[in-house]
């Protein structure tokens, strides 16, 4: 929110709060079928380490193949799919994104389902958690998603909000198979979150933030990775905006 709506807003003694980044979290799988599980009793970077009543959870959770399009899902009940996103290549990025306005009892954690036909993926899940996030309509305009072949460097979608105040998560996935320590970078993203998994087909997932906006559409910038781009990779990417309550 820029100063001069919060300035018209304090004058006003009315208006939305400003959205408040409670902390996030990024693990990935081992060489299992079993489902991925995220913690949210442990969140870091922002101004709480657990999702509290009304706090919204958004999940972005990456896999790497050379198989079809899986159709990830949330094993976790109440969570409102944004997107499934499949990108075929030699190493195939795909990639869940989610969200869950949090009840009475909030969650201590989120699960995704691990595919079971085969054991090479090694999935990774980076969960961000946001306060004063309008519950009834915590998306602010309709999300947007990209799919790019014969590269691994993310490019994620602009999106245009139309409330003061909104904040806009980006990110995304690519497939590889360089090294598990490779990561994303962002040149305009904050909070930002990335790790590769640990298998020959290894996703990356690269997800962050943006509070600066005041009008009209943001471009997030291409991402950087830190190895070699190729034919033989894809990526997936959704860019969302959240609306303040």
């Amino acid at each position: 929110m820029s100063l001069i709506t919060k300035l018209i807003t304090i004058a006003a003694g009315a208006g939305p709060k400003d959205i408040e980044y409670v902390g996030g979290i990024i693990a990935s799988a081992p060489n299992t079928s079993t489902d991925q599980t995220v913690s949210l009793t442990s969140l870091t970077g922002g101004v709480g380490s657990s999702a509290e009543i009304g706090d919204l959870v958004v999940v972005y959770y990456g896999i790497a193949t050379n198989e079809s399009n899986e159709n990830l899902s949330f094993v976790t009940s109440g969570y409102t799919e944004v997107a499934d996103l499949y990108q075929k290549d030699n190493y195939s990025g795909e990639l869940l994104v989610g969200y869950k306005v949090m009840g009475a009892t909030p969650d201590a954690s989120v699960t995704c389902n691990t595919p079971t036909s085969t054991t090479s993926w090694g999935p990774v899940m980076a969960v961000q958690v946001w306060r004063n996030v309008d519950t009834t309509t915590p998306m602010d305009v309709t999300p947007t998603t990209a799919l790019q072949g014969n590269t691994l460097l993310i490019n994620p979608p602009a999106i245009t909000p139309v409330t003061a105040g909104a904040i806009i998560i980006s990110g995304g996935c690519g497939g590889h198979n360089h090294q598990s320590a490779d990561t994303y970078s962002s040149s305009d993203l904050s909070n930002f979150l990335t790790l590769s998994g640990t298998q020959a087909y290894k996703p990356c997932v690269g997800m962050g933030s943006y509070s600066d906006w005041e009008s009209g559409a943001f471009d997030p910038a291409a991402f950087t990775f830190s190895d070699s781009t190729g034919s033989s990779y894809s990526c997936t990417s959704c860019t969302l905006a959240l609306r303040p309550a």
